[in-house]
């Protein structure tokens, strides 16, 4: 009778263990969905146009912040340098400078932004730009098909 009652009051390690592992599964899960939004409202809020949330997944939150910065210079930097290897020698070295913050700058996320600006561009340089015609490419692929 004895043995009855210590069993009611207690659970056994395989229990517990389970009841362990599906605790640490959910604050797993959650963290992530809280990492995830946090991402989002950074990239938001700080007006970050070359960074995913995607990107900061796994990214501990305390560390979101330089992280997504870190990425956005990257990407940044990657974007400015393709324009100048791709503008290099078809337009003006004095230009190039204007050129390339018109195109990588503050001016919004549009692909029609920037593809008006490209054939802006494209005019001065005499180089005709036309859209890329394959839709899949991404990046500095798409800006080197774009002046191509």
């Amino acid at each position: 009778m004895d043995n009855g009652a210590a069993e009611a009051g207690q659970e056994s390690g395989g229990s517990l263990r389970e009841k362990l592992e599906a605790a640490l599964a959910t604050n797993a899960t959650l963290a992530t969905q809280v990492a995830s939004y946090q991402a989002k409202d950074l990239i938001s809020a700080k007006g970050y146009k070359h960074v995913t949330a995607e990107e900061l997944q796994g990214v501990k939150l305390d560390e979101i912040e330089a992280k997504a910065a870190e990425i956005e210079q990257t990407k940044v930097a990657q974007r400015e340098a393709v324009l100048r290897e791709v503008l290099g020698d078809k337009v003006d070295k004095a230009d190039l400078d204007a050129m390339v913050k018109s195109l990588v700058g503050d001016q919004g996320n549009d692909g029609a932004g920037a593809l008006d600006r490209i054939r802006a561009i494209g005019k001065q340089a005499a180089v005709p730009v036309s859209k890329p015609e394959d839709a899949t490419l991404f990046g500095p692929s798409k800006i080197r098909a774009a002046f191509a």
